[in-house]
């Protein structure tokens, strides 16, 4: 629970989402949506030891999460230092495997994946042997969506999906009529998108 983190709008204004740690230098998703507030709103991260620190919005992905960072200071004796939460692999997740739902209050609900929502696309590698090119076709299955029993609501959306090793497996995603969680390894791949050199 000390690596999930409250979103004000403002400083001392109302929660408006939570999110989880997912780098040490202070990288977190959210469920928060800037797009439904005024463009010079500012965000503040509340975490679980009453720490409260700017945000800045750095993407809004497609699937419905949003990636913030804060300033955690550069020196290293002064440094603020949030729990980073260990992320797992979501395209290992099982249909019936047990899993929990921290919410940032810290209450604790115990589940089962319920469904599983998969994308499927085939990889082909050609090979030549003797003026003879055949090609091999490899089936990549990804997970899109996760479905839990446990109820997603406000309360606990922006929430870490953890397994019983602890690792994240996804971020729990309440919106009008939709309660879902995005697999980790999507926002695995949003954090590589902004830290990625540009070229």
């Amino acid at each position: 629970s000390k690596g999930i983190v409250k979103i004000r709008l403002g400083a001392e204004g109302d929660t408006v989402g939570s999110g989880i740690v997912i780098s040490q230098d202070g990288m977190i998703a959210s469920d928060v949506n800037p797009s439904e507030f005024a463009e010079e709103a500012k965000y503040y991260g509340v975490f679980s030891d009453g720490k409260e620190l700017p945000l800045n919005f750095l993407k809004l992905d497609k699937s419905g999460f949003s990636i913030f960072s804060t300033d955690l200071g550069s020196d290293k004796k002064t440094a603020y230092a949030p729990n980073k939460l260990s992320l797992g692999d979501s395209d290992k997740t099982k249909l019936g495997q047990t899993i929990l739902v921290i919410s940032p209050s810290g209450d604790l609900q115990k589940g089962i994946v319920s469904g599983l929502v998969r994308d499927i696309t085939t990889e082909g590698e050609a090979t030549t042997t003797e003026a003879v090119t055949e090609t091999t076709a490899k089936e990549v299955k990804t997970i899109k969506l996760i479905k839990v029993s446990v109820m997603i609501s406000k309360d606990n959306s922006g929430s870490p999906l953890i397994d019983l090793d602890g690792n994240v497996l996804g971020i729990t995603l309440y919106k009008e009529g939709v309660r879902v969680v995005i697999p980790v390894n999507m926002v695995k791949q949003a954090l590589l998108e902004i830290t990625a050199p540009k070229k």
